[in-house]
C-alpha cells in the first residue's frame, strides 16, 4: 500500500486506493494551509536550484491535473476533487509566473 503512494499507477485494490486518497488529502486543504504545504515542499528541496525546482514541480502538478480523477473513493472525491484542483492550478500558475 505504501508503494501506491508513489502515484505511478492506479491502486490495485480498495485499501491501497484509500491510502492514496489520504496521501493526497493535503491537496484539498484550505488555501492558506495548502500554500504552507507548497512552501514546506520548497524548503525540503532548498538544495535544488530555483529554475530546476520550478520545472520539476510544475511537471508534477501538471501530471496531477491531467489525471482524470485525483481521488478513488466517491465520498472523498465529492469533497476533495474540486478544491484540490483549484489549489493545484493556483500553485502551477505561481510557478509559471
Amino acid at each position: 500500500m505504501i508503494l501506491a503512494t508513489r502515484h505511478q499507477q492506479a491502486p490495485d485494490d480498495a485499501d491501497a486506493a484509500l491510502v492514496v486518497d489520504i496521501d493526497l488529502s493535503i491537496l484539498a486543504s484550505d488555501t492558506q494551509v495548502y500554500a504552507g504545504y507548497e512552501a514546506a515542499v520548497r524548503t525540503e528541496y532548498a538544495w535544488v536550484p530555483e529554475p530546476l525546482f520550478r520545472a520539476g514541480r510544475a511537471k508534477l502538478l501538471r501530471q496531477l491535473l491531467d489525471a482524470p480523477a485525483l481521488y478513488h473513493h466517491a465520498p472523498l472525491a465529492q469533497l476533495w476533487e474540486a478544491p484540490a484542483r483549484r489549489n493545484l492550478k493556483a500553485a502551477l500558475e505561481a510557478l509559471e509566473n
